[in-house]
């Protein structure tokens, strides 16, 4: 029976388009774009284990892709790349009437803390796991043990939906039902909470 639903949020709540990062930056810096992605890229490891603060992050990373604009402007832009993916809020809506919701995601302090601002949407959700705060990453283990312990439910009791393989892999073989989310097919997500065993009144 299942009693909680763990959400990732990139290209499953909402849909990103990281290039629109690498645009703002290549804006006032003379690097390319490839330059640039790869730049910022080193960082992101680190900051979304907590092993580097904002503060950090926007120092190095303006440093390493010579950006010519200020720590504020770096990080709207940075940041500013999030759009809500409609069909699976409207599922939202419908779930947290009976089940308790989570997040959980790999995310630095600096994305969630935007996102938090920019969608009140986020506040259906009962809590989140986060890798800046677990300091690991899906897919490594200690993540989902740490998401077994906020929920309080056993792996067989959960439902997890996230757009990466990897992630679904470690899930499933903790006993998560799980579902491996393509944005384009939201329909085939519907399928598979048809069949799942799903309850009225689950709290």
């Amino acid at each position: 029976m299942i009693k909680a639903f763990l959400f990732d949020i990139g290209k499953v709540l909402l849909n990103f388009d990281y290039q629109q990062a690498v645009d703002h930056v290549r804006a006032k810096s003379p690097l390319s774009s490839e330059q640039i992605r790869a730049a910022i890229g080193q960082f992101h490891a680190p900051l979304e284990t907590g092993a580097m603060s904002t503060g950090t992050f926007l120092e190095q990373a303006m440093e390493a892709t010579q950006y010519g604009g200020t720590a504020g402007e770096f990080a709207a832009g940075y940041c500013d790349i999030f759009a809500l993916n409609q069909p699976m809020w409207e599922l939202v809506d419908a779930l947290r009437v009976n089940y308790p919701l989570y997040l959980f995601s790999n995310t630095s302090d600096l994305h969630w803390d935007f996102i938090q601002a920019k969608f009140p949407q986020f506040e259906s959700f009962t809590d989140g796991v986060f890798s800046m705060r677990v300091r690991a990453m899906k897919p490594d283990r200690a993540i989902y043990d740490a998401a077994l312990g906020l929920t309080g439910s056993e792996a067989g009791e959960i439902f997890y939906i996230d757009d990466l393989a990897a992630n679904i892999e470690a899930a499933r073989a903790l006993g998560f039902h799980t579902h491996l989310y393509d944005p384009s097919a939201h329909e085939a997500l519907i399928a598979a909470l048809a069949t799942a065993d799903l309850r009225e009144n689950a709290r």
